[in-house]
Formats: C-alpha cells, structure tokens, sequence
C-alpha cells in the first residue's frame, strides 16, 4: 500500500513536475510504482493501479492520507448527484 510520501511523489510526477523529494521517488522506484528513464521518473502501471485502488477504501480512509481529499470527494458526489435529480428526464411529463 501507498505510503503518504509515495502518494505525494506519485501526484506531483502525474502533474508534470520533479519529485520534491528524490529519496522518496528512488523508494517509489524500488517498489515498482515509478521508473526512472532518460533522467524522468514515470509512473508505471502499478504505480497508477495502487492510486486507483484509495477512493475505494473510502472517503474517511483517503482523508487520513491526503487530508481534505476524500471530503472533497464526497462533496464533489454529492453535488453531482443533487444536480442529477433537480434536472428532468426528457419525455417524464408530470401528470
């Protein structure tokens, strides 16, 4: 599993920038969720499968992570869902 510093090295390659801290990105490396090639770090396949996998532990587990990310996510549903039911269904005539 994704340890914070590893999560962070991984959000900050997927965002286009150096790793901050290259001790944690060589770690991220020996575990196989980065490569190290031409001089860049790239997220590998594992690398991304391991960040899919945080929202589903939840929004409780995500916030003990990344605080604040798994509330946003949470609102971010919420919202989305409350704007799905406020719209009508074409052809869903009240009677």
């Amino acid at each position: 599993m994704l340890t914070e510093q590893e999560i962070s090295v991984l959000r900050q390659i997927r965002e286009g920038r150096h790793p901050e801290n290259t001790d944690h990105a060589t770690a991220a490396v020996e575990k196989g969720y980065l490569a190290h090639t031409d001089g860049k770090f790239h997220i590998t396949e594992h690398g991304e499968n391991e960040l899919r996998v945080l929202p589903n532990y939840g929004e409780a587990l995500v916030d003990i992570l990344i605080p604040g990310a798994g509330t946003e996510q949470a609102v971010e549903a919420a919202v989305a869902a409350e704007a799905k039911r406020d719209r009508p269904v074409e052809g869903d005539d009240e009677k």
